[in-house]
């Protein structure tokens, strides 16, 4: 009988370890709260080819160094698989836009509480616009990067990456 209640004791052991060793969250501590995303691209930015933007959005604050440490075509290339690919609850949305249009807006609302930054993959491969706040985000891509549409800027509704000089 001792023989069973020393399986179970470590059964029930080896459970609470298990438990114990999740990955705690940290929330962030400046969500955005983003209602939508237009892109503008300015005429013959990127040599006249296409743009590439992506935001990301994570739950974890704890991931945030990674992606803003990450360049632009890192995150395209396979860097940026490698981290999508170990964490599956990241949200992303993709689009690409070509010079001289505008595209969108696109609705972007989440109920959850996130971090997030936008990657831009023009020819000089940035580091991504780290995002501090919500609304209506109205993005210019230019030739060597992405930046808020200048009356956003005036507001100060966002935060930028040490882009803007």
């Amino acid at each position: 009988m001792s023989f069973r209640m020393g399986i179970a004791a470590a059964l029930a052991g080896m459970l609470f370890a298990g438990c114990a060793n999740k990955e705690k969250i940290t929330k962030p501590r400046d969500p955005i709260n983003l209602n939508s995303v237009t892109l503008r691209m300015e005429e013959s930015a990127n040599a006249n080819w296409p743009a590439r933007v992506a935001l990301v959005r994570v739950k974890d604050a704890a991931l945030l160094p990674r992606l803003t440490g990450m360049k632009s075509d890192a995150w395209f290339g396979e860097a940026g698989v490698a981290f999508r690919d170990a964490h599956p609850e990241i949200y992303v949305e993709n689009w690409e836009v070509v010079p001289g249009t505008v595209v969108g807006p696109f609705e972007v609302k989440l109920r959850e509480r996130v971090a997030g930054v936008l990657f831009c993959d023009t020819q000089a491969s940035p580091p991504p616009l780290r995002l501090k706040a919500g609304g209506d985000l109205v993005v210019v891509v230019g030739d060597e990067r992405c930046r808020l549409d200048a009356e956003e800027e005036k507001r100060g509704w966002f935060g930028l990456f040490g882009l803007l000089r």
